[in-house]
């Protein structure tokens, strides 16, 4: 199924939702039945699947009932859209408006288009030099700007880390998606518990002092998790806990509510926050990287 198709589909099941046209069991029904025509013979279609930023695009839009969402990068005196997913006719219109006024989204809000009025979000980011701005089209109400926040501050990590290593980023990204979506789908009988974990450190040493923390980490976590649970590190700093149900409470205990377990890396105490992720069968890896923003804003 072309990714045209398929988004169509996404669109219309959540219209239909919206109007309350098809009940929710349906619906979500629907959802599995698409899921698993994405999921049908992954191995080998495994060259012709999404980039992991466009996934992380599509998600967006079907989860904050977007129609449009585009990446431009303003490097005077060209504009470009480098990434978009949604609505081609939408495409075209912020072409259009882009080429007689590099910033119209600061005048223009919404437009009209056969008879549907569409909305018009924004925000504007820098990395290094560089200046880029995300537009979004929608025609819902149920629209919410701050995860638009959550979205552009996801991006803006995308781009400065593939800066600096294109291939070795986006490959190291495609495996923890992967991890992740194959991790969950050993729960498929129930949802599991999840628990995203933020470290807070600094060390002015080599790129082997991170490895050996991560390595400490990684192997602390499973040693405290027990035996069905699965860690997916994220980053030096930041790992996904998924375990059975039944290991929640102990979980919160540990890391949460009374924050019982230390992490001491050669005498020195690693300080962290920790995240109850709520679990459900339309979680994506965008929905982590929005939940880890969040986080490290309150740390």
């Amino acid at each position: 199924m072309s990714k045209e198709l398929l988004f169509d589909e996404l669109l219309e099941i959540r219209e239909n939702l919206k109007n309350s046209i098809i009940p929710s069991e349906k619906s979500w029904n629907l959802l599995n039945e698409i899921e698993k025509k994405i999921n049908l013979d992954r191995g080998d279609r495994q060259k012709r699947e999404l980039p992991l930023i466009e996934k992380i695009f599509a998600s967006f839009n079907l989860h904050n009932f977007a129609d449009s969402t585009a990446l431009i990068k303003k490097s005077s005196p060209v504009v470009e859209v480098i990434h978009h997913c949604g609505s081609n006719i939408l495409l075209a219109e912020t072409k259009t408006y882009l080429e007689d006024d590099h910033s119209f989204y600061n005048t223009i809000d919404s437009v009209t288009i056969a008879s549907t009025k569409y909305n018009l979000f924004f925000k504007e980011f820098s990395v290094k030099d560089e200046s880029y701005a995300v537009l979004t089209w929608t025609s819902s109400s149920s629209f919410d700007i701050h995860k638009l926040d959550s979205f552009c501050d996801v991006i803006s990590a995308f781009i400065k880390h593939s800066a600096v290593t294109h291939s070795f980023f986006y490959d190291l990204m495609e495996k923890i998606d992967s991890d992740f979506h194959n991790t969950l789908a050993l729960f498929s009988k129930s949802s599991p518990s999840i628990i995203l974990v933020k470290f807070d450190f600094i060390f002015e040493n080599s790129i082997n002092t991170f490895i050996g923390i991560s390595k400490y980490i990684s192997s602390f976590l499973r040693e405290n998790t027990g035996d069905n649970s699965f860690v997916i590190p994220l980053s030096f700093s930041s790992y996904l806990i998924i375990a059975p149900q039944e290991d929640e409470s102990l979980l919160i205990k540990n890391f949460i509510s009374s924050k019982k377990l230390s992490f001491n890396y050669k005498n020195i105490l690693l300080p962290y926050m920790a995240l109850k992720i709520d679990s459900n069968s339309s979680l994506s890896i965008y929905d982590i990287f929005e939940d880890l923003c969040n986080l490290m804003r309150l740390s």
